[in-house]
């Protein structure tokens, strides 16, 4: 063999062998970070993040861990250390974006007490005000309750049982002055949902026109309006009633 030859010979092999380091470096690479994003040191950071954020210790309660193509998330339910009873919302994802709404787990009663005026009223049985709040990476928890209020990080669910046998007309007459306080309330309230029963619903609304600038106000409601609201919606409920309690029978059976 020529000079020429071996010496062609010898670098191919020397590619073959540089191209052959290549691939094994990368797959090293890809083994390690598909153990470093698996879901308990997922967790681990999640933790780590929770407790440089808010300069104290917190434990998963439950979590969901997800993957989409290359990237993975971790969903977990977090509370502090100690105190489940304070449980909230945490997210990560492998490319670094992480969010947790500890906040509203910190606020809601604040925020229910502040909210309640609007359900203490003669013609409402019984109410429930739940509150949910946006995930954000900042830290909202240094603010004073009407600094909090301001900022609109969460937003207000009211859940409102009225008391049976009325007529539909005064029924209508009661939403109407419910919707009428809480359009004069200095904060919004994201959804109304009332009942006259446990499975009777006559009124579900966003309040749109209420809460946003390009809504029809408070003139929206009319009383037409909420007397069609309430037809449509027991009709509605009455129908899955039935269905349930036709799925029922049949279990029974």
């Amino acid at each position: 063999m020529k000079n020429g030859e071996k010496t062609l010979m010898l670098k191919g092999l020397q590619n073959q062998k540089k191209s052959l380091l290549s691939v094994i470096l990368v797959l090293i690479a890809v083994i390690s970070a598909g153990c470093s994003n698996s879901q308990a040191s997922m967790e681990d950071k999640m933790l780590s993040l929770l407790q440089d954020k808010y300069d104290i210790g917190f434990e998963i309660v439950k979590s969901n861990y997800d993957e989409y193509g290359a990237v993975k998330a971790l969903t977990a339910t977090v509370c502090p250390v100690g105190n489940d009873d304070l449980t909230f919302t945490a997210y990560l994802n492998s490319v670094g974006k992480s969010k947790d709404d500890y906040h509203v787990a910190l606020m809601k009663e604040q925020v229910k007490d502040y909210y309640s005026v609007l359900c203490e009223k003669d013609y409402i049985l019984d109410y429930e005000i739940v509150v949910d709040g946006h995930q954000t990476n900042d830290d909202l928890t240094g603010m004073t309750f009407e600094e909090y209020l301001e900022e609109r990080s969460f937003y207000v669910t009211l859940y409102i049982q009225f008391y049976d046998g009325k007529t539909d007309e005064e029924y209508a007459d009661e939403i109407y002055s419910l919707l009428s306080d809480i359009d004069s309330f200095e904060h919004d309230v994201y959804m109304l949902n009332i009942d006259i029963s446990d499975n009777v619903n006559i009124f579900c609304d966003n309040l749109y026109n209420i809460n946003s600038e390009n809504g029809q106000g408070l003139e929206y409601y009319s009383r037409d309006m909420i007397l069609r609201e309430i037809d449509e919606n027991r009709n509605t409920s009455d129908f899955i009633n039935s269905v349930l309690e036709s799925e029922s029978n049949k279990d029974d059976d």
